[in-house]
């Protein structure tokens, strides 16, 4: 972004705060608005892309904005799926507006709820609480194409094949994607068949070329009658568009609901699918919208550089939203780098380094879409290029995105009696080898894929085509498992391979054969989620990395998310390969904490018998009256014991224990214990009876009453429980600011030295007891913690 104007040197300054205060380096572009309210006010907008989830969307005006331009400035930014809108005006405090505010990170919230003006500025301008939704809208002004297409074509053409009819339809409904952006950017939809840069963009990205005879080919797009029913819908206004801007809509938006989209027409048409039609599958798998798809694709926009420049294939890409985030983090990538921006740039950087595939041949039109999308991101220096410099990087990409599934290969004709069969079956799984995509051969540098759909086990030969070629076929399993196998040698020395897959793979017994492949590809990397309690979510999508390594172990990342809080902790281990056996599927338990577990355990007694079994269930309260000694009740939420000591049990105790005992207080209050907790009810049950068996068998370290080293120990304990008593008591009392924040630090500190008297009484390591700190400590954001974490 190169500009000297007041605005720009406003949005510099801000950007400026932000990296004081958060570290990011973020580009920032300038960014058209489209004909409104904002540009009649002469509104300069920009966006900023904080992550590679993350955008700001940024306008700079000469004077306060009124409500018509307010609404403006939101419906781009709702339209970029900006998390905030920020409205820079000399002389005037910023005004912050909050578009999703789900999305906005936690330093965002401090900056704008700082701002004085932000909170003036909601009601000044009446700004309204109800954001647009540009997913939604847009899948429903796609229905609303389709739906008009499909009806102008068999009025025009009759009954004809269903494969041909949607792919003719899916090239029309691209052109007129294309030429409504063109016309929001430029105003002059009517690209005609003039050689200009739009006209090619718009040929590239709405035509599906050739490869060879199995290759689905769309009827004529190109008729006067085509072209004037494209014009048509160009021209036609829709409701759905209303609060939307077209060109501010980026490619991984338009990728996501062409997903939805998609997924919706295969539910419709599956009663009616056929062997004859693989156009429509399921929807596809919108990784980055899980916890372990925004983790992988955080750490490869931090690991670029490892393979970029270089080639980077999705071998199943679906709809193109992991193109579209790897070609997000290209351009933050080259901003940075202060290189050139221009549609001619973008489109050569596409040819040389995506390399795409995808059975169905609707899918590859999106992914050619959702590409060009990107290109025309870039700024026009030149607005009628001729066709010249086009030209190669548009033929590079013809021969990079094609249709075909890399699972098969074309001897599966040999699997066959008739060969009138194995052409049929050819034409219906349309074989690809992905090395055939390469010029020489070469290899790639990246592969990352989120395969999907279901295997044709109801043909006897693919069958037994599959049993032959892969080691880890079986039946039932998901073909996300056998393309991990089958590319898992297509990378360069350095490379790494992604493949994206459900977790039910560790588990499950059609995944068996799988298990056993991936024990002998170490060393490779899985990253798993895990739910509210701790263990491993089967339901949710899970990540292998494959990578050239000498070690044979088995990395794992785990993530653990909050059911309340919403927030996550990664946890990162190794596993030798001795440990990775088992007929009923891997654990993955992490060795440190199965070693720790042991030590702990070994030679200590239960809470159980440390309290001659007077630990009671919380449903046991109504029997339990007032006591002159007090009652001890533990109150349990996700993994976390919190302690009340009263007069009376607390009726949410989960369970109650006669007495005031401090030393078991301070025990039970310890990070010690914090963290046994964390790890045991992550693999136990969840429910109450569940947690309270864990809390009897909680390992009590006792301690020798004769041995003036433990009494002592024991007294710093109990000391310590007083201190944090009255330290928490003084708290709820006082309303500084800045006692609070002494009295936090004093809490802290008490804290730290109970942890230490009873690291030392289980006779704990220092190095042991910081990782249980930190494991236990962990507070810093998801991005915070993907920082130096090694996947490739």
């Amino acid at each position: 972004m190169t500009d000297n104007s007041s605005g720009y040197q406003q949005v510099q300054d801000l950007v400026s705060r932000i990296r004081n205060h958060t570290g990011y380096e973020m580009p920032v572009f300038k960014q058209l608005l489209e004909p409104g309210a904002a540009e009649k006010a002469g509104a300069i907008g920009y966006l900023a892309l904080i992550s590679v989830h993350d955008t700001i969307a940024l306008f700079s005006l000469e004077n306060s904005p009124e409500t018509p331009v307010v609404e403006d400035v939101i419906a781009h930014a709702t339209s970029a799926e900006a998390c905030m809108a920020i409205i820079l005006v000399p002389g005037c405090q910023d005004i912050w507006i909050p578009c999703n505010t789900d999305d906005i990170p936690e330093w965002g919230r401090e900056l704008y709820k700082s701002s004085l003006q932000y909170k003036s500025g909601l009601s000044t301008y009446n700004i309204p609480s109800q954001k647009a939704d540009p997913c939604e809208s847009l899948s429903h002004y796609l229905s609303d194409i389709r739906r008009e297409l499909n009806g102008w074509y068999y009025h025009r053409e009759g009954e004809t094949s269903e494969s041909v009819r949607d792919l003719t339809v899916q090239c029309l409904m691209n052109q007129v994607i294309l030429r409504k952006i063109f016309h929001a950017h430029y105003g002059n939809a009517d690209c005609g068949n003039e050689l200009t840069l739009k006209a090619s963009l718009i040929t590239f990205a709405s035509t599906l070329p050739v490869h060879d005879q199995y290759t689905s080919r769309p009827a004529d797009i190109e008729s006067a009658e085509s072209g004037k029913m494209v014009s048509r819908l160009v021209s036609l206004p829709s409701s759905e568009l209303v609060n939307l801007r077209l060109s501010w809509i980026q490619p991984e938006t338009w990728a996501k609901v062409f997903g939805r989209h998609l997924g919706t027409c295969a539910k419709k048409q599956r009663k009616q699918a056929s062997m004859s039609n693989p156009l429509h599958r399921g929807a596809p798998v919108l990784v980055s919208d899980t916890h372990v798809g925004k983790l992988v694709i955080e750490i490869l926009a931090d690991q670029i550089g490892r393979f970029f420049p270089g080639t980077i294939c999705d071998p199943s890409a679906g709809c193109g939203h992991l193109i579209a985030r790897i070609l997000r983090i290209i351009r933050m990538k080259h901003a940075v780098s202060g290189d050139t921006d221009t549609i001619i740039s973008r489109l050569i950087i596409a040819g040389d380094t995506i390399y795409a595939t995808d059975s169905s041949a609707i899918h590859t039109l999106t992914i050619r879409l959702v590409i060009i999308i990107w290109v025309i991101g870039g700024e026009i220096l030149h607005p009628l290029l001729s066709l010249n410099p086009l030209w190669y990087p548009c033929m590079k990409l013809n021969d990079h995105l094609q249709t075909g599934s890399a699972l098969y290969g074309k001897e599966i004709v040999s699997e066959f009696v008739s060969e009138r069969a194995g052409q049929q079956i050819l034409r219906y799984l349309h074989p690809i080898d992905t090395t055939d995509l390469v010029p020489a051969k070469k290899q790639f540098s990246l592969i990352i894929s989120v395969p999907d759909g279901s295997l044709p086990m109801q043909i006897p030969e693919v069958t037994g085509y599959l049993t032959k070629t892969y080691q880890s076929f079986h039946q039932g399993i998901s073909p996300a498992a056998l393309y991990t196998e089958r590319i898992s040698y297509c990378t360069v020395p350095g490379g790494a391979t992604v493949i994206f897959l459900p977790s039910g793979w560790i588990s499950e017994i059609s995944y068996r054969e799988f298990r056993r492949w991936m024990a002998t590809r170490l060393p490779a990397t899985v990253i798993l989620e895990n739910n509210a309690s701790g263990r491993v979510d089967l339901k949710e999508i899970s990540a292998i990395i494959l990578k050239e390594r000498r070690e044979k172990t088995l990395q794992v990342i785990r993530i653990q998310r909050s059911s309340t809080h919403g927030n996550v902790s990664i946890k990162d281990y190794t596993i030798p390969a001795q440990f990775l056996s088992g007929e009923d599927g891997w654990r993955l338990d992490d060795p440190w904490e199965e070693q720790m577990l042991r030590f702990i355990t070994k030679g200590s007694m239960t809470l159980s018998s440390y309290l001659f079994d007077e630990l009671y269930p919380g449903d046991a309260i109504q029997e339990k009256k007032s006591s002159a000694e007090g009652w001890t009740s533990l109150i349990y939420s996700e993994g976390i014991i919190t302690i009340q000591v009263s007069n009376h049990p607390i009726p949410q105790a989960l369970a109650i224990i006669p007495g005031r005992d401090k030393f078991l207080i301070g025990l039970l209050h310890s990070s010690l214990i914090r963290w046994y907790m964390q790890v045991t009810t992550g693999r136990e049950s969840s429910e109450n009876r569940a947690v309270v068996n864990i809390i009897r068998n909680l390992p009590i370290e006792s301690f020798d009453h004769y041995a003036e080293d433990e009494c002592r120990m024991q007294s710093e304990v109990e000391r310590a429980v007083e201190r944090i008593t009255f330290l928490t008591r003084l708290k709820s009392t006082s309303h500084s600011w800045h006692d609070q924040s002494r009295i936090n630090r004093q809490i802290s500190f008490t804290q730290g030295e109970l942890d230490q008297q009873i690291f030392r009484l289980y006779h704990i390591s220092e190095s042991d007891g910081q990782e249980i700190l930190r494991r236990v400590m962990n507070t810093a954001s998801a991005v915070t913690q993907t920082k130096g974490i090694q996947i490739f």
